[in-house]
């Protein structure tokens, strides 16, 4: 493909953002410090989704959390409490239901299907998006006293995890919080090391008058892990011919993966209130509901995925198209989005109770592309294979009806104008019905279509070249879910059309018929005075396993006691944890394009994994002692969720976790 020339200004401004640390801090100070407005009014009073939510008082120690989606809720900001519990205190790693490839930080796939709902261009899946937080998964703070955090794991196969949290409000309307995480683990088998970190700044503010407010996020994130490509034999493994994990040979000998992820993100909005509250705003009696607001947000990202291969000659790859001697696939792309919206809220009565949300949004996305494949000669040559431009327009609407305190019904939708993505769109339907605190029911309907991932349909690298003319994939969804106490259940019912899969030889392909899947999910916290029980069960089905193959069954289960002791100076929990999921041909990891892809001869699953744990909680320190995969001697052979990359075996692990709160 050509080669494009661009003076683009938005690229500029991102390069002078992203590229420099110091100036992305002090551009996002700037922008949360200078507000558009500034009154003496009181501040505002949130509402949840049946009843008007009691502010807290400042006199009162608090220490709380939120998403930027809940931000400019119609009913105001959900708080919630920060976590201090210890009930799944020990269970710190970030996947539950997926396949993994044997040690933490590794690319990942979940086994339980879950349909796409995004808009725009997509370049392509990341197999390492759950430890890396993206802008929009971030959760912003507001506390009463500064408020620290420390984390930190070790276990066996020097498995290091640390986070780090602090945060502090510079004033009741004004909170700065920064976190960075770590995950360094060398792993049980040969090349399988991971080293991911990720660092957060974030920060929100809210004028006195509380008819604006700003919060905005700084990532960076990175990861540089080893691939090994799974163990050259695997029956040698299930026989125990060797005594240590790590003397079996793998398939790659020299081969890594690299990502890395810069953003910058901001969202605002200003509203315009129908009147004054009249009365102590602290008080459930007169919240201050906008009439009307605008809002606008920005987001700012450089993103690259790098895989090298020293020994690309070494017979994993059955292709070699540029050079022999190394391989040095990428992909890089920025993306500069806008969105500028208006919402108008109808009231219901004379407490200012929204009866009808109407909201339209207008997003712009400018995306930069390219794919370099590199070759060696005396130093590493990037060769272009592919250089784009895209500018794409994004039309959303959404449409929220509250007749009574107990019902809420919901349709929102967007579409896709302009360039590569055009004609795409989403729209979905969804209605609540509250019986009372601890009964509800909801039903919700999607349908959409979407075109696929770019390089599902074109991809230039040195073992991997393919481009394809795909159809939009197009998806209908039904959901019903109903909470009665502590009992959730949940079905759901889906079918693709044009479904894109990963062949055997780890090539993208389309299914234009139609694929049905159904679900349901039971989760329950079972307590009988210290004793508790919590299971999850999932039971699903694909109508064409050959190419969407799914577990039928997978469960977790924890039950554990827990107990005061030392005259109540420490609570503990004393339990273990059970994970199964039944046999299926579960998915093949290619690392030289970071796909999963089909297979046909291994299946995996039917194998229980049991850990023992114990929780500690003196005062405001929380520690645990888990023994992972006790059974690994006596379940059998079958101890691996990918095919070649078995689980990892009877490992120690502890963890502790100091919260200060002044």
């Amino acid at each position: 493909m050509k080669v494009l020339q661009s003076d683009n200004l938005l690229f500029l401004v991102f390069q002078v953002l992203v590229m420099d640390l110091h100036k992305s801090f002090y551009f996002f100070l700037c922008l949360i410090l200078v507000p558009i407005v500034d009154s003496k009014a009181t501040e505002p009073d949130t509402l949840d989704l049946k009843t008007q939510v009691r502010a807290t008082a400042p006199d009162t120690i608090f220490h709380n959390y939120f998403s930027q989606e809940t931000f400019t809720s119609v009913f105001g900001v959900q708080k919630k409490e920060i976590d201090t519990l210890l009930n799944g205190f020990q269970k710190y790693e970030p996947y539950l239901f997926a396949q993994t490839l044997g040690n933490i930080g590794r690319a990942h796939k979940s086994y339980v299907y879950e349909p796409y709902t995004g808009s725009g261009f997509k370049v392509a899946q990341n197999v390492f998006s759950t430890y890396m937080p993206s802008y929009d998964e971030v959760s912003y703070y507001d506390v009463s006293s500064p408020f620290t955090e420390l984390f930190y794991v070790i276990g066996s196969d020097k498995e290091q995890v640390f986070n780090v949290l602090h945060t502090q409000n510079i004033n009741k309307r004004f909170n700065v919080a920064t976190a960075y995480d770590v995950i360094n683990s060398v792993g049980s088998f040969r090349r399988s090391r991971t080293n991911i970190s990720s660092f957060r700044l974030k920060s929100h503010y809210t004028n006195p008058s509380g008819n604006y407010s700003v919060l905005g996020n700084i990532i960076f994130n990175k990861s540089h892990n080893n691939e090994n490509g799974g163990l050259a034999d695997i029956e040698s493994y299930k026989q125990e011919v060797l005594r240590r994990d790590d003397m079996y040979d793998v398939r790659l000998s020299d081969a890594q993966n690299r990502l890395n992820d810069r953003g910058i993100y901001a969202k605002q909005f200003y509203s315009f209130n129908r009147e004054k509250p009249t009365t102590d705003t602290l008080s459930d009696a007169s919240p201050n509901i906008f009439n009307s607001r605008i809002l606008h947000s920005i987001h700012i990202q450089r993103r690259s995925f790098i895989f090298e291969d020293m020994n690309p000659a070494s017979g994993f790859h059955h292709m070699v198209f540029l050079d022999s001697n190394y391989t040095g696939d990428s992909l890089r792309y920025n993306i500069v989005s806008n969105k500028l919206g208006i919402e108008h809220v109808f009231l219901r009565n004379k407490k200012q109770q929204p009866l009808i949300h109407a909201a339209l949004f207008l997003g712009h996305h400018y995306i930069d592309f390219g794919s370099f494949t590199s070759i060696y000669q005396d130093s590493v040559i990037a060769v272009p294979q592919e250089r784009f431009y895209l500018n794409q327009l994004i039309s959303e609407f959404k449409l929220t009806i509250i007749p009574t305190q107990n019902m809420m019904a919901e349709i929102r939708g967007h579409t896709v104008s302009c360039t590569y993505n055009k004609g795409d769109y989403n729209i979905s339907a969804n209605v609540r019905y509250a019986f009372s605190d601890n009964h509800q029911i909801s039903l919700a309907a999607s349908s959409g279509e979407h075109t696929p991932a770019h390089t599902d349909a074109e991809y230039y690298g040195n073992h991997f070249r393919w481009s394809y003319n795909f159809n939009k994939t197009q998806q209908t969804h039904l959901r019903i879910q109903h909470n009665y106490r502590r009992i959730k259940t949940e079905l759901r019912a889906s079918q693709i059309t044009n479904y894109i899969y990963n062949d055997a030889y780890a090539l993208p392909k389309q299914y234009s018929n139609p694929i049905q899947v159904w679900q349901g999910w039971v989760c329950k916290n079972f307590t009988f005075g210290g004793l508790h029980y919590d299971p999850k069960i999932i039971v699903q089905k694909s109508s064409h396993e050959n190419m969407m193959p799914l577990p039928l069954f997978a469960t977790h289960h924890s039950l554990y006691y827990g107990t005061y002791m030392f005259q109540e100076a420490l609570y503990a929990n004393f339990g273990i944890d059970f994970y199964y999921n039944t046999s299926y041909y579960a998915y093949d990891y290619m690392p030289t394009t970071r796909r999963f892809y089909l297979q046909n001869h291994t299946k995996t699953g039917n194998y229980p994994i049991f850990d023992v744990f114990i929780n500690f909680k003196i005062k405001s320190a929380r520690l645990f002692l888990k023994a992972h995969h006790i059974n690994e001697s006596f379940s059998g052979s079958n101890k691996y969720a990918t095919p070649q990359y078995p689980y990892q075996g009877l490992s120690f692990k502890f963890g502790v976790s100091w919260m200060f709160r002044d």
